[in-house]
This record gives structure tokens, sequence and C-alpha cells, in this order.
């Protein structure tokens, strides 16, 4: 796993995941080099004309849960689709399309066509779906 420290190439950026309010709810570690490879967006903002020097970018309108996957999805990490929330497949598809990862929203758009519906997942759905309107 290239985010191991074991694998001998060191991060090189810091995603600091924060909530509404401003809070750090978490950190995320990667390699710029590895996201540019995978996301237009990234190879932009770290090799581009005007490209981020900082190594810690603050994350915001997302979860850690949903940006974790985001990564492991980049870094090839094998992830169990079906587990996830239907928050979580909110986020990773809004996060799909702000980073161009298309094959990351195939994946997305195909867990959610099978999403199991309850009264309970349902009123989940509705309520995340409006943060986003």
């Amino acid at each position: 796993d290239a985010l191991d420290p074991a694998f001998g190439i060191p991060t090189d950026v810091t995603f600091v995941i924060e909530d509404n309010a401003g809070g750090c709810v978490g950190e995320v570690k990667a390699h710029k080099m590895f996201l540019a490879m995978a996301s237009p967006v990234f190879r932009t903002q770290f090799y581009g004309s005007s490209k981020d020097t900082k190594d810690v970018i603050p994350i915001k309108e997302t979860t850690k849960e949903a940006f974790d996957a985001m990564i492991e999805f980049i870094y090839e990490v094998e992830i169990n689709w079906e587990t996830k929330s239907a928050v979580d497949l909110f986020y990773l598809a809004n996060m799909a399309s702000k980073y161009l990862i298309e094959e990351m929203g195939e994946y997305v758009k195909k867990t959610s066509e099978t999403f199991p519906l309850t009264m309970e997942t349902v009123v989940e759905i509705a309520a995340t779906a409006n943060e986003f309107c």
C-alpha cells in the first residue's frame, strides 16, 4: 500500500477535513503525484501555473470517511461500496464531480442504483439531498 510508511515514499500533502464551524475532524495524507495522475483538478492544483504550494490543505463540505474513501479509490484500495451509507454516497458523488474522477462517479452511481430503500434511508437521503441543494 503506497500510503503505508513502509512503502518508502513519504506523503507530501495533508488534507485537514473541517466541519461547518471550521474545526478539524481529521487528517488524510497522500502523495501529490498520485492525486495528480487520477484527477485533472489535483493536477492543476499541484502542478499548474498557479499551483498550491502548501503541504496542508483544508477540505470542507465532506466527511472524513468520504474523503478517505476517495483517496483509497485513487490508490486502488479495494472498497466495499455496499457498506457505504446514503450520506457517504452523496459526498462521494460530490467529490467525484468536484475532482473530475469519472470512474469513481460511475461506482457511486452503480451503488446508489441498488441502495436499499426503507423509510429510514428515504428520510436520510432526503435530508442529505437537502444539504446539497
